[in-house]
């Protein structure tokens, strides 16, 4: 029943994640010290649902910082470790790319309900930060 009840707005929910992407991505895109993830194609049988908009972030755990101070939530994907830290899961892989994207990723609000002004002044509060933050490069 509930998952009928959702698939009656399912559509309109990526339609408006895949305009957030769009935004960060206008928005973002030339900040050099960012790695966006790949940006909405529009009428495409492959897209990206945008459940989470999770980049990579030179000077994350600052930039986290300076978000938080501005009232804007971040995530962090499982506490910054991969899988293969949880030892106690049996695993004992040695994976210095997966360390470091956990070294520098970061998700930014995505949600059905936050608004074009709201994404304007997140995106805005990235861009000072990083114009004036040189240690961020």
């Amino acid at each position: 029943a509930i998952l009928s009840y959702k698939f009656r707005t399912y559509d309109k929910v990526i339609k408006r994640r895949r305009e957030i992407a769009k935004i960060y991505q206008e928005r973002l895109s030339t900040i050099e010290q960012l790695k966006l993830p790949p940006a909405p194609i529009e009428n495409s049988d492959n897209y990206d649902v945008y459940q989470n908009y999770e980049l990579l972030a030179n000077s994350r755990d600052e930039l986290k910082i300076h978000l938080s101070k501005k009232n804007i939530g971040t995530l962090i994907q499982w506490g910054g470790k991969g899988i293969h830290h949880f030892t106690n899961l049996g695993f004992n892989q040695v994976l210095p790319n997966t360390d470091e994207f956990f070294k520098n990723c970061i998700m930014l609000p995505m949600n059905m309900f936050i608004s074009d002004s709201d994404l304007d002044y997140v995106c805005e509060t990235i861009i000072n930060f990083y114009n004036n933050n040189k240690k961020g490069i």
